[in-house]
This record gives C-alpha cells, sequence and structure tokens, in this order.
C-alpha cells in the first residue's frame, strides 16, 4: 500500500473557501463600524484560505489602528471576529463550494487502495458534512473515516498526532504554515497547498512534497493493476501542485503590488511637521532608524518627504546653522507617490528612474503608507525564489 493515511484540510485543501472567508470579514467590519474593505489580493497575503483569530488580530491591529492599541480596542477586534466566523457559517451554509483541483482525485485513490482518510476542519461537525455532501453528491462518511474539529480538539500538533496513527505512510494536505508545521513536528510528509501569506512566511514545504513524490514514484510497479492505482495517486497529487503553483506563482508575478508589502509591513507612518527643526529631525530619524520622513502639515496634508540625501546637499550648503533650521526648508516638496494598487514591478522602475529610495502611498487623497526600495527588492527576491521553488517542485512531479 503506497499511502496508509491521508488527512486533508477542509478549508483550501479540499474546497476553496478563500471568497466566502473575505466576504464575511468585509460584513463584520462593516458591522462594527470600520470603513474598510479587504480585497482578494490583501485578503490572499494576509489570511489565505480561512480567518483564524490570531490572523485577525494581527491584521486589525497593523491594518485599522496600528497608532492606537487599547484594551476595548481588542476586545473589540476579538468580537468582530468571533461575529466573523459566525457570518463565515451562514454564508458557507447555503452554498455549494468548488473542490480544489485533484484532491478527490487523490482521495479517491487513496480510498480504492485500502488507505484510511481524515478530514481536519475548523467549521462544526455537521456542516463539514453538508459542505461535502452537496458538493460531492456522497455522504461525508463515505469519504473519510473521520472529521476531526480543530478548535474543539486543542492545539493542532496534538490533533495531528492523534489522526496520523503509528503505521505506515501518511500524507496530509495541509494549509496553513501553522498545519505544516504541525505535520513536520509529528514526522509526516506534508502537500502543501498554501494562500500568498503563508507563501511570504517562507514555508513552502518543499521538500516534503518533492520526498514524498519521489519515494512513491520508486514504488510504483513497472507493469499491472498496481501500477494504474499508483499513477493514479500521483496524477492526484500533481494536479493539487499544477493549482497551487498556477495561482501562487503566474498571478503573483502579474499581480503583486504594494498592499502586500504594506500588508506585511503595516501602514504607520513616522512623520515630522514643516515648523520642526532639522536637528528634531535627525533624533528622529536615528531613534526610528529610518532613512527617511514624511513631512505632514497640521491639517494632516501631505507636505513634503526628507531623506539623508537631502540633509547631506543642506548640511554642505548651511553648515551647522542647519540643525536650526525648519524642516521646510530642506524637504522635497514635489513628493512622487504611489498607490497601493501600484504593481511592483512599476514601483521599481519609477523608483530606478527617478532615483529615489522611498515612495509614499497614497489612496484617496490620504497618505496610508511609506515603502522604500529595499522594500520592493525585498519582495521580488522572495517573489523569485518562491517561483524557482514552485516551478521545481512542479517538473519533479511529472516525471
Amino acid at each position: 500500500m503506497m499511502l496508509s493515511r491521508l488527512i486533508v484540510r477542509l478549508e483550501g485543501g479540499l474546497f476553496l473557501t478563500a471568497d466566502i472567508y473575505r466576504r464575511a470579514a468585509n460584513e463584520a467590519l462593516a458591522e462594527a463600524g470600520f470603513a474598510h474593505v479587504i480585497g482578494e489580493d490583501a485578503f490572499a497575503s494576509a489570511f489565505g484560505h480561512d480567518v483564524t483569530k490570531e490572523r485577525f488580530l494581527k491584521y486589525a491591529t497593523s491594518r485599522l489602528y496600528p497608532r492606537k492599541q487599547t484594551a476595548d480596542l481588542h476586545t473589540l477586534f476579538e468580537v468582530t471576529h468571533k461575529h466573523l466566523r459566525q457570518i463565515a457559517g451562514d454564508m458557507l451554509a447555503g452554498v455549494r463550494l468548488q473542490t480544489v483541483p485533484g484532491a478527490l482525485s487523490l482521495i479517491e485513490a487513496v480510498s480504492e487502495q485500502g488507505g484510511e482518510i481524515a478530514l481536519l476542519t475548523r467549521l462544526p461537525i455537521e456542516l463539514a458534512q453538508k459542505l461535502v455532501r452537496e458538493a460531492t453528491g456522497r455522504d461525508a462518511e463515505e469519504l473519510f473515516e473521520r472529521i476531526v474539529r480543530e478548535d474543539k480538539n486543542g492545539p493542532v500538533t496534538a490533533m495531528m498526532q492523534a489522526v496520523s496513527g503509528a503505521n505506515g505512510r501518511v500524507l496530509v494536505i495541509e494549509t496553513s504554515a501553522e498545519g505544516l508545521a504541525a505535520a513536520q513536528a509529528v514526522g509526516v510528509a506534508a502537500l502543501a497547498v498554501l494562500g500568498r501569506g503563508e507563501l511570504d512566511t517562507g514555508i513552502f514545504g518543499a521538500h516534503a512534497v518533492v520526498d514524498s513524490l519521489l519515494e512513491l514514484a520508486d514504488e510504483i510497479p513497472q507493469e499491472g493493476s498496481e501500477r494504474a492505482e499508483g499513477r493514479r495517486l500521483l496524477a492526484g497529487m500533481e494536479a493539487l501542485i499544477a493549482s497551487d503553483a498556477s495561482w501562487s506563482g503566474r498571478k503573483r508575478s502579474i499581480e503583486m503590488k504594494v498592499i502586500d508589502i504594506l500588508n506585511a509591513k503595516g501602514d504607520a507612518v513616522k512623520s515630522v511637521n514643516p515648523t520642526d527643526t532639522v536637528q528634531f529631525l535627525c533624533r528622529q530619524l536615528a531613534r526610528e532608524k529610518v532613512g527617511a520622513m514624511v513631512v505632514i502639515s497640521q491639517t494632516g496634508a501631505l507636505e513634503g518627504i526628507v531623506s539623508e540625501r537631502d540633509l547631506t546637499s543642506a548640511l554642505a550648503a548651511h553648515g551647522r546653522a542647519l540643525l536650526a533650521m525648519p524642516v521646510s526648508n530642506v524637504m522635497t516638496r514635489a513628493v512622487i507617490t504611489c498607490s497601493p494598487q501600484d504593481s511592483l514591478y512599476g514601483v521599481a522602475q519609477i523608483m530606478t528612474r527617478r532615483r529615489i529610495r522611498h515612495l509614499p502611498v497614497s489612496e484617496g487623497g490620504k497618505l496610508v503608507g511609506l515603502i522604500s526600495i529595499g522594500d520592493v527588492l525585498s519582495r521580488r527576491l522572495e517573489e523569485v525564489q518562491l517561483e524557482a521553488n514552485v516551478l521545481r517542485d512542479y517538473t519533479v512531479a511529472l516525471r
């Protein structure tokens, strides 16, 4: 038997759930009074396939009120997340979900070989059973020996240990970095079907995917019925990898935007007033360990930007008298800005062509962030490395 047990995550591993949770998140935020909408790309970067409490709190504290963190605000975020889960549950109960390409083929292949299959989910068991029945036309009991609800069964590592068993080869179809870490902790291979935020963490599970495919390929007989079964098993795994590669590789390359950087670093912007002295500015730059600051007026308008390069030029021109001068005397007034939806490729071209290292991000006339050339290059390097990993895994899978 090539696989004795298969463990599949419902959210993103069996069904495509991201859009449901994104709409639920936006509805919950609106009902809580937040004028904030999470777009598809932002959701993919921050959450992936589901909205856990930990990820929601991290997103809310960095994106909604980065400068104001109070106990009451934290409680509001927790209540909003609880409401979000309720909205998502209601939405899921009324839809027929689309299955992840390759997932059912893999499940059926393992089942035909006599392997046991378990389904992991954060949803109530009854709702999970309903979703399986409506999407596949079969009762959940026909496909899965066990359905385990994560929130009700302790830490994911302990739950993974319980469902993986002690004997035979086990494969986990996971959709979160936490799930992959749990699989690694209990010593089972994991095929990762991850959202963009997970991919950005660097935890892709590539070694586990490659090892699993190579080992399974080596065990496929050269002829007979077992060869057909083995090839079917690999075909399901290849389909999962292919679907993940096409979404996370090609689409990322085309659509990676400034908002992806802001989601990772937050939208807090260090600023000074036009009337502040240059000496005060220098102290702020040193304290915050940044190379530039935007200049904001008392009314909140963007007046300019001042960088270390501006200070160097001004020092050469004014000498010691510079420290007592107002920031307005040395700042760059013709500020070039970008939008959260601008592509990183286009932004990199602007920064290179105009020889600037910091770019304010504005949306609807409001300053929403500041990115540096270092942010752009770091993100692009991660993207190139990710694409290389995805293509390598897919190539190995197709051999």
